[in-house]
């Protein structure tokens, strides 16, 4: 349907140049925001910080990441069904394992080597390209468009302004500006559509844009992926409250929505390899400010990472023992 107008990208030599060009801007990136970083810290307090942790907390945040896995699973699925013909409908258990996967690729490596493997093994379980490719954008787009809502609001907050002083107002802006796109973008997308629809050359985007409308307001799943999404970024804030706690670190839940902004609006550009350095300087940026030992702060957001990593594990697994295979989930 709508996905066939979307020609599937072949990727040849003449990219790989430019791939491992941007593979190793990101990487010295990643290299230059920790060097800049242990530049600032004493080892023996950071080991003392390493030591120091309850291992109790830590398993809060490793349930919550596992839960935010399952869910984006959840949402995922709801979309491609959206997209595919009826009777092809693919199970949440599938999607799970596949979303495992991804989110253990994009961890480790860039982002787009974890939505690239999505794409790649869900073709291997009987979708077409273009419904694969148009999956995975349309579902990265609405974790995106969720958490520029929630940071909108929770910027909106005075004690924002206290915090991010002179960088709340530009944020602010920035947040509301994306949020405004994305949601007028859907609500226009039918119109758009047959707009870009008349050019060849933005044809992709028209069919991208239906396909979002389609699969997000005219699904009946709408709610359940608006609050699956929602949920997932909730979980993300209970995981920064609870390694914090697991470090002795007393965050008011303010602070941790705002701390939850920071982190994860510094990864929205893919500037570095999976986040990783630009996140660790924006959260000792808004801690330190606290009065949070740099140690302490590094480490808070390095636990954000590793215990993501540990959470989707399973999936560098999964990534060697999915093989192609027909769904076997019911239609319905």
């Amino acid at each position: 349907m709508v996905a066939g107008e979307i020609d599937t990208p072949r990727r040849g030599a003449r990219w790989k140049g430019r791939d491992l060009l941007i593979l190793a801007v990101k990487t010295t990136v990643t290299a230059g925001c920790f060097w800049y970083i242990f530049r600032q810290i004493q080892p023996d307090r950071f080991v003392r910080s390493v030591m120091a942790l309850q291992l109790g907390w830590v398993a809060v945040a490793l349930l919550a990441a596992l839960t935010q896995v399952l869910l984006v699973a959840i949402r995922w699925s709801a979309i491609v069904n959206a997209l595919s013909a009826a009777g092809r409908k693919i199970s949440v258990a599938t999607a799970f394992a596949i979303t495992m996967t991804g989110a253990f690729l994009g961890l480790v490596l860039p982002y787009v080597a974890g939505d690239a493997a999505r794409a790649w093994l869900l073709v291997q379980h009987g979708r077409d390209w273009r419904t694969s490719l148009l999956s995975v954008v349309i579902d990265r787009a609405v974790g995106a468009g969720m958490l520029c809502a929630l940071g909108f609001v929770i910027l909106l907050f005075p004690q924002a302004a206290l915090s991010l002083g002179a960088h709340r107002a530009p944020a602010l802006q920035a947040f509301g500006a994306m949020l405004a796109i994305g949601v007028i973008g859907l609500l226009a997308a039918p119109w758009l559509a047959s707009v870009l629809e008349r050019w060849r050359l933005t044809r992709w985007i028209s069919a991208v844009a239906f396909a979002a409308h389609h699969a997000v307001l005219g699904s009946r799943k709408t709610m359940l992926i608006l609050s699956a999404t929602l949920t997932v970024h909730a979980l993300s804030m209970l995981a920064i409250w609870a390694l914090g706690r697991a470090q002795g670190i007393s965050l008011a839940p303010i602070d941790v929505a705002i701390l939850f902004v920071v982190m994860i609006a510094a990864t929205i550009f893919p500037l570095s390899v999976g986040g990783w350095g630009v996140r660790e300087v924006a959260a000792i940026g808004f801690l330190s400010a606290r009065g949070v030992p740099v140690e302490q702060a590094l480490f808070l957001s390095l636990s954000f990472g590793v215990v993501g990593i540990l959470a989707t594990l399973p999936g560098a697994a999964l990534w060697f023992l999915v093989r192609p295979a027909s769904d076997r989930s019911a239609p319905g």
